[in-house]
């Protein structure tokens, strides 16, 4: 006991420290052989008095159990850990990766997490016939996944090679350089990484046509409701003349909360698809999104239908 706080002492001087300095980011290696995280309770007051600094908990991604060698996954502690913080944005994560990469299960996890650094050691470079230090394919992949969430790279260990940390350095940034490009839907999407937003009250309120915008980046919503669409006029109108004379025996169907007309479209490519002529209603109460949906009715999808 006397240990723990003379700890918990030396680890709030450190921090008043760091923030005395101006530090943006600190980091903490625990012992992770330690199960009891009963000391990261110590750090939620830190992070809330001082909002300029973060903490950053340095993790391996994988860890050697001492007496059997056997490897598992730190996720489980970290996730003890951010229980005790109160999940604080101010307590972030440092990942140091291993030798061996885990699977890609677990990989996934920990991409929901707020990790702001990869530590890698030299040790996990190999060495390529030219003698230039490389990393495996796997960590090549990890890597560049958390290079897209905008985290730091660290080197440790000692510079195995003649031209010491230079060559190390130039292939962490030709990995940066060669990463495949953004897609157009991950660039609209990048902003808005890892912030949580304001709840929509589209029914008291009128969005704002950016709002639709981003609705409509997702496709599988309209994806999945245009196969709805598509088996539900098979189930009713199968075996029947799909070309009808009279307007009045049309099938119909009503979008209710039609927006900018998405669900609108997958509604006609549904009864396109399907061989059956359909009349649309789309009912919408925001009067700007309902200009969208007028001017649409020029598109030649749209036109008589």
């Amino acid at each position: 006991q006397c240990t723990t706080s003379r700890s918990l002492k030396a680890l709030s001087q450190e921090l008043a420290w760091a923030s005395h300095l101006g530090l943006n980011m600190v980091s903490i290696s625990p012992d992770t052989a330690d199960r009891s995280t009963s000391w990261a309770s110590a750090l939620l007051p830190h992070a809330i008095e001082r909002p300029g600094t973060v903490i950053c908990v340095n993790l391996p991604i994988l860890r050697a159990d001492p007496l059997t060698g056997e490897t598992s996954s730190t996720w489980n502690w970290w996730r003890k850990l951010r229980a005790c913080t109160e999940s604080h944005p101010n307590v972030a994560l440092s990942l140091t990766m291993t030798a061996d990469v885990p699977e890609d299960y677990e990989i996934d996890r920990w991409f929901a997490e707020p990790v702001k650094v990869v530590v890698i050691p030299t040790s996990v470079f190999l060495y390529n016939k030219g003698g230039f230090p490389v990393l495996s394919r796997k960590h090549q992949a990890v890597i560049q996944r958390l290079l897209r969430l905008g985290i730091r790279l660290e080197l440790t260990g000692r510079p195995r090679h003649a031209k010491g940390w230079t060559i190390f350095v130039q292939y962490l940034r030709h990995l940066f350089d060669t990463m495949p490009p953004l897609t157009s839907k991950e660039e609209y999407e990048s902003p808005f990484f890892d912030y949580l937003q304001i709840p929509l009250q589209p029914l008291a309120d009128n969005l704002e046509s950016g709002t639709y915008e981003v609705f409509e980046q997702d496709p599988v919503k309209y994806v999945q409701y245009e196969k709805a669409v598509f088996k539900a006029l098979l189930d009713r109108y199968d075996g029947k003349d799909g070309k009808c004379t009279q307007p009045s025996e049309l099938p119909i169907i009503m979008v209710v909360g039609a927006g900018r007309g998405p669900l609108v479209q997958a509604s006609l490519n549904a009864a396109s698809s399907a061989g059956i002529d359909v009349q649309v209603f789309a009912v919408e109460k925001n009067p700007n999104a309902v200009i969208t949906l007028k001017s649409r009715l020029q598109e030649p999808a749209w036109v008589g239908r």
